[in-house]
């Protein structure tokens, strides 16, 4: 890039660009800084049709984010498909990645080369130790390695991570999330780092600065020279690496991630795992607000009876426990309208909610295909392992050993990359749910009524009383739609 052309980009930096390809492409976004051979764009829409196989398959995307349609947080551009730039606006434009509504949506991280090395005690002006729900605590050493590795690389900034990841939670979870508070912190080693929630730490992990995590499947995969450890999210064997032996490591199979990566997704995992203590009241009354423009009349039919806020916010907490994305609230709502009058509990009350919204519940976890990955639990092993009988409210332990065995049975040679389902009997959900929680904390488990009938199934597995010594089901072995399994409404 000549030097009259990267200083005309210079004096537009931070500032809304046009950015034209040579094949008439045409990008709308915040210019976040220039080099010598490329550019750096965020919050990049793409504002013209392109062919298959044109300049985008040559563009650098960085942590592309599903469901943004043709956006995307982070883009490197080389310079030789770049044919015009126009600034659009000499106003810096707002975090790319921030939701509409919230006036102060960014995850601070004090910024300033005086302020490295020192503890970072005021990070978001809003947030204090009492307010504050998610804290991103980092060590010295693994603080000026990431400012480093950001300023050579282009990639995005400390804050700018942690804000598309959190962005990326909201989306994921369906409920705006507070932003999250980043610190250097002297109470952490300097090649450590931990997630804290409420005040309270919920995850740590260690990084080697200047080096990259390479996680393997087996140990005999690991690449030579590497630092062996252990993953610090879901403890799987790995090597801290250089990062020259990146392609090495890639060619022997292994999942090659950056030191803000590790991070990153130790700070999803524990949100998505905590996220039902994240829910609060002010996101549940600004869905309800939003909804109160949009449909009127129907809210003026529903809030404050016969569904008081307090009924909503205990319904969407019961189906954000279980991961259930509550993205569209309208009709989980006109459910709540529905049946909370006629519940005289709230499990009850979010077991009719859930039977009405099952697109909402299954939608995420249709495959390509659109069919539903399930293991199925016939009635006779609910019945034996979960009896009605209230003097047999709490389960045989040998037969839940057997019944936990044989789910990992079935999961062990399947390569996942969506949560296993369950399937099973109406009345049996709740106690099945509530046992299999503390094993299998990823275990999705659903009833013939929560899964759309249009939906086709793909059994993967199947649990018979077969696995008690029994007589081998009746059951057909794969049906294609969940009408064959079980009656679908529930008891």
């Amino acid at each position: 890039m000549s030097q009259n052309f990267r200083g005309f980009l210079q004096q537009m930096q931070g500032c809304a660009v046009s950015v034209v390809t040579w094949d008439h492409a045409r990008l709308l976004g915040t210019l976040a800084a220039v080099a010598d051979d490329c550019i750096r764009m965020t919050g990049v829409v793409l504002q013209d049709s392109h062919e298959a196989g044109g300049w985008s398959d040559r563009l650098l995307i960085e942590d592309l984010l599903e469901d943004r349609g043709n956006q995307w947080p982070e883009i490197i551009i080389q310079r030789n498909l770049i044919s015009t730039v126009t600034m659009v606006s000499d106003i810096m434009r707002p975090d790319p990645v921030a939701p509409l509504g919230r006036e102060d949506s960014s995850d601070g991280l004090e910024n300033s080369t005086a302020a490295q090395g020192h503890e970072l005690d005021t990070i978001v002006q809003h947030a204090s130790d009492h307010s504050e729900t998610v804290r991103l605590e980092i060590g010295s050493a693994v603080l000026n390695a990431l400012q480093m590795a950001n300023e050579r690389l282009l990639k995005f900034r400390i804050k700018d991570r942690i804000t598309a990841t959190r962005v990326d939670l909201e989306k994921t979870l369906g409920f705006q999330l507070q932003p999250f508070r980043i610190q250097s912190s002297s109470s952490v080693p300097s090649d450590q780092f931990r997630v804290l929630i409420h005040g309270i730490e919920v995850g740590r992990g260690t990084i080697i600065p200047g080096k990259i995590l390479a996680i393997v499947q087996e140990k005999t995969t690991m690449p030579p020279g590497g630092i062996e450890t252990i993953e610090p999210v879901y403890g799987l064997p790995a090597a801290w690496i250089e990062p020259d032996q990146h392609q090495q490591a890639v060619d022997m199979g292994s999942t090659v991630v950056d030191a803000m990566s590790v991070i990153a997704t130790m700070l999803e995992y524990h949100v998505k795992r905590h996220a039902k203590e994240l829910l609060t009241y002010e996101a549940v009354s600004a869905a309800v607000d939003e909804l109160r423009e949009s449909h009127p009349i129907t809210l003026a039919n529903l809030i404050p009876h016969p569904v008081s806020l307090r009924s909503l916010f205990e319904v969407l907490r019961g189906l954000v426990g279980e991961g259930v994305v509550i993205r569209h609230i309208l009709p989980i709502l006109e459910s709540v309208g529905r049946h909370v009058e006629h519940c005289e509990s709230m499990p009850l009350l979010i077991s009719r909610v859930r039977s009405d919204i099952p697109l909402i519940i299954c939608g995420p976890h249709l495959d390509d295909s659109g069919r539903l990955p399930v293991f199925v639990v016939e009635k006779e092993v609910a019945q034996e392992v979960f009896p009605d009988q209230p003097e047999l409210q709490t389960s045989d332990s040998s037969l839940l050993t057997i019944f936990f065995d044989e789910i990992r049975k079935l999961k062990k040679p399947l390569n996942l990359t969506r949560p296993p389902i369950l399937v099973v009997p109406h009345s049996k959900r709740e106690r099945i749910r509530t046992h299999c929680r503390s094993t299998f904390e990823d275990l999705v488990v659903l009833t013939p009524s929560e899964i759309p009938s249009h939906v086709r199934l793909d059994v993967i597995g199947t649990i018979g009383p077969e696995i008690f010594g029994h007589l081998p089901s009746q059951l057909e072995e794969s049906p294609e739609t969940i009408t064959e399994f079980w009656q679908r409404k529930p008891r």
